[in-house]
């Protein structure tokens, strides 16, 4: 959020409704605070890669108990975004977790926006905005390869240079990093959730150094 400030950038930070559970038990209320002041809030699931997942959990499902299902599990981390920081104005869904039944299940939860990108969620960019029934729905390209943000600052002017080659091109884009990657090595997520299982104690992604 400081260097996001720093550049003069809004913010539009999707957020899992557990992550804000955890901040408020850990007493960063500051955090929470400066959340509720930046641009635009989404929600980005419940509990993220925890298994079952949503695909998983409504994989075996006909499409109208996916539907309901979709809504009640989701339901509790909606609320906890909006009691912790407010509520949320979109949902974008946990990588390769895209499912049908979400697009009609948002309005029963008070969103009105769907946004995904190929990168995570494996459908195509949209060249526009789309609504589906009550729910607009936004993907835009996502320019930079998975996972770039891995690699820096070592690939800092190959970044750059994706960014300066889209600018030439008509229309929004995406420059797509998740925070874990700026100060660990591997997705905290891989680690405690990788291979279909969850691991019984959560263990701390391994760390870059400080330099």
């Amino acid at each position: 959020l400081s260097a996001m400030q720093a550049a003069g950038l809004p913010g539009s930070c999707g957020l899992v409704g557990k992550k804000v559970e955890a901040l408020a038990a850990r007493g960063r209320g500051d955090v929470l605070k400066r959340l509720a002041q930046e641009h635009s809030i989404g929600f980005h699931s419940t509990s993220h890669s925890e298994h079952p997942t949503i695909a998983e959990e409504l994989a075996p499902l006909d499409y109208f108990s996916a539907r309901q299902r979709f809504v009640a599990r989701e339901r509790p981390g909606v609320d906890a975004v909006a009691k912790g920081v407010r509520a949320p104005e979109y949902f974008t869904q946990p990588g390769a977790n895209w499912v049908p039944e979400a697009v009609e299940g948002l309005p029963d939860l008070g969103i009105d926006c769907y946004f995904t990108d190929s990168f995570n969620s494996y459908v195509v960019d949209l060249d526009r905005p789309y609504w589906y029934g009550e729910v607009l729905l936004l993907s835009y390209p996502v320019i930079n390869p998975r996972p770039f943000g891995l690699d820096l600052p070592g690939n800092l002017h190959e970044a750059v240079r994706l960014i300066e080659e889209r600018e030439s091109v008509p229309g929004p884009f995406m420059v797509m990093l998740h925070p874990t990657e700026l100060v660990t090595t591997a997705f905290w997520d891989a680690v405690n959730f990788g291979g279909g299982r969850t691991r019984p104690e959560l263990v701390p992604g391994p760390v870059r150094s400080r330099a």
